[in-house]
């Protein structure tokens, strides 16, 4: 199935999702155009390794624009607890008197009860996340 030569703006936030899952926050804080560096992850890297970050960023966002749609939202898919709508509304739920297990439990995650609970897990009982 070959993918239309445009490039809509869902397809450009499952690539900037998938470059953030591939590459996260803390691995581009060793960048010096990001201001402060995260000294635990820049010890761990060598010069090189650090120049070559923003190189392998623009090819992993590369590789994901050449990938049909449907493949590319399958890869976004994979596992629903990295989906953006999993995370908590903390502001919501420090409002409640009280939790349930099952939402200390997700909370404690940073993650929304609704999205991520024992019985959305149980389809990954036996494969490793």
């Amino acid at each position: 199935m070959s993918r239309t030569a445009m490039v809509t703006l869902s397809d450009i936030d499952t690539i900037e999702f998938l470059v953030g899952r591939k590459f996260p926050p803390r691995t581009l804080a060793v960048l010096p155009s990001a201001g402060k560096t995260d000294q635990k992850v820049s010890s761990r890297l060598s010069m090189t390794e650090r120049a070559l970050i923003p190189m392998q960023v623009a090819d992993h966002r590369a590789v994901l624009r050449a990938i049909p749609s449907d493949e590319l939202e399958a890869l976004f898919n994979r596992r629903f607890f990295h989906h953006p709508n999993a995370d908590a509304d903390f502001d919501h739920w420090s409002k409640a008197a009280h939790w349930t297990l099952d939402e200390a439990v997700a909370l404690s995650f940073g993650k929304e009860r609704k999205v991520v609970n024992s019985t959305a897990l149980q389809t990954l009982q036996d494969v490793s996340p």
